[in-house]
């Protein structure tokens, strides 16, 4: 038992450790400040952003994602969310791929806090759509002009229906009475349909789920600080952005009517691609590259809005890292450091690094959404598709289907279908290269080149054999797993030495023997031992002294007895 959790914490060490290795400056500062004491809705979404783009997943600000969803959750039910707060709520869940319903609760509160100024008056056509799992009628009824048409409801799905007829230059709402219907009406939505420069658009306007009676608005949306609160420019422009990020196609038209700061002209760049607002960026863009006041802030969210190869975005971001304290936080010096400043920074110098060049001639608008011809059609346009009106659903993202979601990416197995470069059937060889297949009818390449059974292009001379084909398989596994070894192996020296400067592994140390004194054994208590001195032995005579007093000892006798003669 104790083995297995010492081998379970050695993992845990691993996991931490492997993370560690990952992690920058900026999201160590940014995780370790985060920690220490409560922080805002707006700290937290751009926090969140920032880790999630730094390392890949929001895990390590778990607590994060935990007070985003708690916010959206409780201000929803109480309604009383402040649409900045929520709109950034939702575009940092939305962005860590969070699949919880708070996510489409809150996008659907979103929607519905608009505040309506005026009828809207330029709209190529409304439409309105019902989804309800019974059949029955509806009746669109427009107050004002005393007006009403009756809509046929099918069981699952109904195409869009046009009110355009019902709609006058006065008409500010719609009443759509579904009540004779058996069962709950699961959505209702207004659509408005707008052609802007020869690109038709469609607007959901409202969206309403779960009432049987509603009343929808025809006016231009706004928003406000509160649900349906006088509207305010920054607040609109976060809002609209959300919206865009679920894919909602929010219309931006109240926004464009006003006078712009540069955040607002970003968002709308984001959302539109008109080139008029970002010429306005570059003409209010200052010499330094921050757009002003000079916030580090609002600098880098309109960085992330604009194309990054363009030299406004790069004057931008030399900013943006000249602003960069030495412990990886924002603003220098380290003392004006702040997180809402370090995550915006974090999040638009990681996008930088990992930008990558499009092709030319490859950039799609998000407003040119390819219309579909028909249900069971994959969308493969990266700024979404829209669908026939005799489908389930009438927007889409890429790579989903009219009839609901449907993952096209295609299978890289072994041996799986596909189309070569030349445009002749092939299979997927181990690598993952799509190959010719032999026998088949393929053109051959220019100048009587050959095309190999690799998918490669050969001249009939030299061919790559299954041998050499395993050998370099070899190498690269061999050497992927090499790789594999050594980041494990810092990783575990780094995650043990930390372990052990945290205090979480002590090393025991060896006890000192213990003084023990000798006791007398009965038998030398009882009899006493008598007193013997000790004596010191004779010293050994030198020789030559040995020899002297010999000597002297012979003459000393021979004198003895001459006198006694």
């Amino acid at each position: 038992m104790v083995q297995i959790k010492k081998l379970a914490f050695i993992v845990i060490l691993l996991v931490i450790s492997l993370n560690l290795i990952y992690a920058s400056a900026e999201t160590d500062w940014l995780i370790q400040e985060y920690n220490k004491r409560d922080r805002t809705v707006e700290e937290s979404a751009l926090a969140l952003l920032a880790v999630n783009k730094q390392l890949g997943s929001s895990a390590s600000l778990s607590s994060a994602a935990a007070k985003l969803k708690s916010y959206l959750d409780s201000c929803t039910a109480a309604n009383n969310c402040n649409n900045k707060d929520a709109a950034l709520a939702v575009w940092a869940l939305k962005e860590i791929k969070d699949t919880s319903t708070t996510l489409d609760t809150a996008t659907n509160w979103l929607i519905n806090s608009r505040t309506i100024l005026a009828p809207d008056t330029d709209a190529d056509d409304w439409l309105i759509q019902i989804i309800s799992p019974t059949s029955g009628n509806c009746v669109v009824n427009n107050t004002e002009a005393k007006t009403e048409k009756t809509i046929s409801i099918s069981a699952g799905y109904t195409p869009w229906q046009s009110v355009k007829d019902l709609v006058t230059q006065n008409t500010n709402n719609l009443i759509i009475d579904c009540t004779s219907l058996s069962s709950q009406v699961d959505s209702i939505s207004l659509i408005k349909k707008k052609t802007i420069s020869n690109i038709v658009n469609y607007f959901i306007r409202e969206e309403i789920q779960n009432q049987k009676s509603v009343t929808v608005q025809l006016g231009v949306p706004c928003w406000g600080s509160a649900y349906r609160s006088i509207c305010n420019q920054e607040i609109t422009a976060y809002v609209l952005l959300a919206l865009y990020k679920q894919g909602k196609n929010p219309d931006p038209a109240w926004l464009g009517q006003q006078s712009l700061a540069p955040l607002e002209n970003a968002v709308l760049y984001e959302l539109t691609e008109k080139q008029e607002y970002l010429s306005a960026l570059q003409s209010s863009q200052s010499a330094a590259g921050f757009w002003s006041p000079a916030d580090v802030a609002s600098t880098s969210l309109i960085y992330s809005f604009i194309p990054s190869q363009s030299e406004t975005a790069k004057k931008a971001l030399a900013w943006i890292q000249s602003q960069r304290a030495s412990e990886g936080c924002w603003p220098k010096p380290s003392n004006l450091c702040n997180i809402k400043s370090t995550a915006s920074a974090a999040y638009v110098t990681s996008q930088a690094a990992n930008a990558t060049t499009p092709p030319p001639g490859n950039v799609t608008r998000p407003s040119e959404r390819t219309e579909l011809e028909d249900c069971d059609e994959p969308c493969l346009d990266n700024a979404g598709c829209i669908c026939p009106t005799n489908c389930k659903r009438s927007l889409i993202d890429e790579d989903e289907t009219c009839e609901g979601p449907e993952t096209t990416i295609p299978t890289t197995e072994p041996g799986a279908y596909c189309v070569t470069e030349r445009l002749c059937d092939g299979q997927l060889d181990r690598l993952g290269r799509c190959v010719d297949i032999p026998g088949d009818d393929c053109p051959e390449a220019e100048g009587g080149e050959e095309i190999g059974p690799e998918g490669g292009i050969g001249t009939g001379e030299t061919e790559t054999t299954p041998s050499e084909t395993k050998a370099d398989e070899g190498k690269s596994s061999t050497l992927f797993w090499l790789l594999m070894v050594i980041a494990a192996l810092i990783a575990l020296v780094g995650g043990s030495y930390l372990a052990y400067k945290k205090g979480l592994i002590k090393f025991k140390k060896k006890p000192s023997p213990e003084y023990k004194p000798r006791m007398k054994i009965p038998e030398e208590m009882k009899t006493p031992q008598q007193y013997q001195p000790r004596i010191k032995a004779r010293e050994k005579q030198h020789p030559v002294k040995k020899f002297l007093d010999n000597e002297l000892d012979k003459s000393i006798e021979e004198l003895e007895k001459l006198l006694k003669n």
